[in-house]
Protein backbone atom coordinates (compact mmCIF):
# COMPACT_ATOMS: atom_id res chain seq x y z
CA UNK A 1 0.00 0.00 0.00
CA UNK A 2 1.59 3.47 -0.87
CA UNK A 3 0.30 4.92 2.57
CA UNK A 4 -1.08 3.87 6.03
CA UNK A 5 -2.30 7.50 6.24
CA UNK A 6 -2.03 11.17 5.55
CA UNK A 7 -1.81 14.30 7.75
CA UNK A 8 -1.79 13.01 11.55
CA UNK A 9 -2.89 14.93 14.24
CA UNK A 10 -0.69 17.03 16.55
CA UNK A 11 -2.13 15.36 19.83
CA UNK A 12 -0.32 17.69 22.06
CA UNK A 13 -3.73 19.07 23.30
CA UNK A 14 -4.61 17.42 26.34
CA UNK A 15 -8.46 17.32 25.27
CA UNK A 16 -7.20 14.98 22.38
CA UNK A 17 -7.04 11.05 22.97
CA UNK A 18 -4.85 8.93 20.61
CA UNK A 19 -7.06 5.59 19.96
CA UNK A 20 -4.53 4.00 17.94
CA UNK A 21 -0.77 4.78 16.99
CA UNK A 22 1.37 3.03 13.98
CA UNK A 23 4.82 2.64 13.47
CA UNK A 24 6.22 3.20 10.22
CA UNK A 25 9.57 1.01 9.49
CA UNK A 26 10.43 3.24 6.37
CA UNK A 27 14.27 4.48 6.38
CA UNK A 28 12.82 8.26 6.14
CA UNK A 29 9.78 8.24 8.38
CA UNK A 30 10.80 5.39 10.67
CA UNK A 31 8.94 5.36 14.03
CA UNK A 32 5.75 5.18 16.31
CA UNK A 33 3.18 7.99 14.71
CA UNK A 34 0.28 9.59 16.60
CA UNK A 35 -2.81 10.95 15.74
CA UNK A 36 -3.78 8.55 13.48
CA UNK A 37 -6.82 8.27 15.00
CA UNK A 38 -7.94 10.68 17.66
CA UNK A 39 -11.07 11.49 19.96
CA UNK A 40 -12.20 14.54 22.08
CA UNK A 41 -15.01 15.31 24.06
CA UNK A 42 -17.04 18.43 22.31
CA UNK A 43 -19.90 19.86 24.40
CA UNK A 44 -22.75 17.27 24.39
CA UNK A 45 -21.20 15.36 21.75
CA UNK A 46 -17.75 13.15 20.91
CA UNK A 47 -16.17 13.92 17.88
CA UNK A 48 -13.28 11.96 16.46
CA UNK A 49 -10.34 12.38 13.45
CA UNK A 50 -9.01 9.59 11.47
CA UNK A 51 -5.85 10.50 10.13
CA UNK A 52 -5.53 6.66 8.50
CA UNK A 53 -5.57 6.10 4.71
CA UNK A 54 -8.94 4.36 4.92
CA UNK A 55 -9.82 5.08 0.86
CA UNK A 56 -6.59 3.52 0.13
CA UNK A 57 -6.87 0.40 2.40
CA UNK A 58 -10.24 -0.60 1.73
CA UNK A 59 -9.91 -0.27 -1.87
CA UNK A 60 -7.17 -3.23 -1.02
CA UNK A 61 -9.04 -5.16 0.85
CA UNK A 62 -6.59 -4.74 3.77
CA UNK A 63 -8.98 -6.59 6.37
CA UNK A 64 -7.93 -4.30 9.32
CA UNK A 65 -9.32 -1.48 7.06
CA UNK A 66 -12.81 -3.44 7.29
CA UNK A 67 -12.88 -3.93 10.80
CA UNK A 68 -11.60 -0.43 11.87
CA UNK A 69 -14.63 1.08 9.61
CA UNK A 70 -16.72 -1.55 11.00
CA UNK A 71 -15.85 -0.44 14.48
CA UNK A 72 -16.70 3.31 13.43
CA UNK A 73 -20.23 2.78 12.11
CA UNK A 74 -21.30 0.79 14.53
CA UNK A 75 -19.86 2.79 18.13
CA UNK A 76 -22.45 3.78 20.14
CA UNK A 77 -22.39 5.82 23.65
CA UNK A 78 -19.83 5.91 25.49
CA UNK A 79 -20.51 4.42 28.70
CA UNK A 80 -20.92 6.55 31.76
CA UNK A 81 -20.85 10.18 30.18
CA UNK A 82 -23.85 9.71 27.91
CA UNK A 83 -21.78 10.72 24.49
Amino acid sequence: MQERGTYFLDTSDSHYTDLVQVFEPFENNNGWKKGALVEAAVGKGHWMYVGLGLWRQLSAGTDGAYELMANLISRGKLPGNGR
